[in-house]
């Protein structure tokens, strides 16, 4: 909420330790489907984009992570 009230237009949800859960799918969409609608509705942020990440072996930060299948998008950098 500070953020929208300080001006910021667009967020980015960084999930991180994705490593630990084998790169879930399923536990990414879960975090996801609760974090976004509070982001949306009580925030004000009307699009919300979503990365996995796992800061410890640096994966999906510069560089895809090729042993993730199911994630096609952005990396955070």
């Amino acid at each position: 909420m500070l953020a929208k009230a300080l001006g910021v237009q667009s967020m980015i949800a960084v999930v991180t330790k994705m490593g630990t859960v084998n790169w879930s799918e399923t536990r990414f969409n879960h975090i996801k489907s609760q974090v976004g609608p509070f982001l949306e509705n009580s925030c004000g942020f009307p699009q919300v984009t979503f990365i996995p990440i796992d800061s410890l072996n640096n994966q999906n930060i510069h560089s895809k992570n090729e042993g993730c299948t199911w994630y096609k998008s952005h990396t955070l950098m």
